[in-house]
């Protein structure tokens, strides 16, 4: 038995929509498929009409006429949202156990170890879900990092646990807000910047930007991988690269260093975990190329989680037509 069903991301600045075809397999399990076929709009833009074509075009392949409309019903909606209109569309369009939003107070099939699960996003707990899921062959920590209207950290324990995270400010806040806050400097555009000492308005503002939200990101990846550290084991290793110093021995949990690398300038400094980084968003493209600690990007890392935990919510009939 296979079905199709619609995955619907709905950030600050965009919604994005996609299509997974879940398989029951041969122990009666639902499996998730990879989203595929994606779209995407501005969240202000999203309408009645747009979730009702994206339900008949991506999942029933047929057109968006009136003959259609009572197909919808047999579309099943799984959703994450951080806006309370879009939240409240999707649920007069798709309504009762017809869809189904991720919430970090429900059981997701896999440990939330957060004290504020009211407050915490479904942005967020996606990106994790996904990124525990990509990265689980390595085993240690993973940092899912979401280059959104907010940039955001979810962190993910060698256990499998989300165990909390930051949240930054986005890229292109730091893009407006020089040119929000004066009368005469001129709004940027992401892009890499060429040279340090700027020779014009554009490139001295560009100068600033870039390198500085590259140092705010590698900052906060270098204070986590910290905090993520035990005692014990961070005071081993001092005295293991203490006696490095004479003999050419390795510690012996000295396993990965971000991926394998130290940020630029702290080589050496970081004690030794599993440590990895998966990088999504709008801006993560252009960032992660100056982030080597940044083991891959995905695009569409949180419909890949939306989708893990649709499945789950399935297997325990939350979600149906």
């Amino acid at each position: 038995m296979k079905s199709r069903i619609l995955l619907l991301d709905a950030g600050n600045s965009g919604v994005k929509a996609a299509v997974c075809t879940m398989r029951r397999n041969r122990f009666g399990l639902i499996q998730h498929g990879a989203p595929r076929k994606v779209r995407r709009v501005e969240t202000a833009s999203v309408t009645e009409e747009w979730l009702k074509e994206c339900a008949l075009t991506l999942c029933l392949n047929s057109g968006t006429g009136s003959e259609n409309a009572s197909r919808l019903t047999t579309v099943p909606v799984a959703f994450s949202s951080v806006v309370p209109r879009v939240t409240e569309l999707i649920r007069q369009v798709f309504p009762g156990k017809q869809s189904w939003q991720v919430k970090a107070t429900e059981d997701l099939g896999w440990q939330l170890n957060y004290p504020d699960r009211a407050n915490l996003g479904g942005d967020r707990i996606c990106s994790a879900a996904a990124a525990r899921a990509l990265r689980a062959d390595l085993g240690g920590n993973i940092v899912a990092i979401d280059f959104g209207t907010a940039t955001t950290f979810n962190v993910v324990n060698a256990k499998g646990a989300f165990i909390g995270g930051v949240i930054a400010p986005g890229f292109n806040m730091m893009l407006s807000y020089l040119h929000e806050k004066t009368a005469l400097l001129p709004k940027l555009e992401p892009a890499p910047h060429k040279r340090t000492i700027g020779r014009n308005t554009r490139e001295a503002m560009q100068a600033a930007v870039v390198p500085g939200y590259i140092g705010m990101i590698r900052q906060l990846i270098f204070s986590i991988f910290q905090e993520l550290q035990d005692s014990a084991k961070a005071k081993h290793f001092e005295e293991q690269r203490n006696q490095s110093a004479t003999t050419s021995a390795v510690p012996e949990f000295a396993v990965l260093h971000c991926n394998g690398t130290n940020p630029p300038g702290l080589e050496g400094e970081l004690p030794a975990v599993p440590f990895s980084l998966i990088a999504t968003g709008g801006h993560a493209k252009l960032l992660a190329k100056q982030l080597p600690e940044i083991s891959e990007f995905r695009p569409y890392l949180n419909l890949e989680g939306l989708a893990i935990m649709a499945a789950h919510a399935m297997n325990r009939g939350k979600l149906g037509a």
